[in-house]
C-alpha cells in the first residue's frame, strides 16, 4: 500500500506485476495501513480493504470508537484487531465487521500488531518519556 503524500491517491503495488493499481480515495486520511500476510486485505483504522481495492461491508449498528483506532489484521485476513484503549483489544471478523470477541489488555496500546506466523498478538503502550512503557503479548493459537 501507498500513500504518496496525497491523501486522495491510495495505491497498492504489485510486485509480481512491479506496476501500481488505481488509486482510491481513502475514508481514513494520514493513517498507516496494516496488511496481512497474503496481502490479500489491508485496512486503514475499521476500514478493511480486498485486493481489488474495494471496501468491505461493515456491521450495522452504532461505531465501535470515534476516531482512528490502532487495529492489526490477523495474519490469514479473516479478523482484525482493533484496541479500545482500556477496555482492550476486539477482534472483527473481516468479511463484514462484526464483533467476535473481547480480549482484556492490561496495557493502552499505541501500537498493534499480530507476529509474522499469526500466533501472537502484540500490544505496546509506549512512555514517550521512557521510563515505564508496557507490553502485552496474546497467544492467538
Amino acid at each position: 500500500m501507498l500513500n504518496n503524500g496525497d491523501p486522495a491517491c491510495l495505491q497498492r503495488f504489485s510486485v509480481a506485476t512491479n506496476r501500481f493499481g488505481p488509486c482510491i480515495r481513502p475514508a481514513v486520511n494520514d493513517w498507516a495501513p496494516t496488511v496481512d500476510a497474503t496481502g490479500n486485505h489491508f485496512a486503514l483504522g475499521l476500514d478493511i480493504y480486498d485486493a481489488s481495492m474495494q471496501l468491505l461491508p461493515k456491521a450495522p449498528g452504532q461505531p465501535l470508537v470515534f476516531g482512528n483506532p490502532y487495529t492489526a489484521l490477523s495474519a490469514n485476513g479473516d479478523a482484525l484487531f482493533v484496541s479500545l484503549g482500556n477496555l482492550g483489544l476486539v477482534r472483527l471478523r473481516t468479511s463484514d465487521s462484526a464483533i467476535l470477541d473481547r480480549t482484556p489488555n492490561p496495557v493502552k496500546p499505541s501500537l498493534v500488531r499480530v507476529s509474522p506466523d499469526g500466533s501472537a498478538l502484540v500490544s505496546v503502550e509506549i512512555d514517550y518519556y521512557g521510563r515505564t512503557s508496557k507490553i502485552s503479548v496474546i497467544d492467538l493459537r
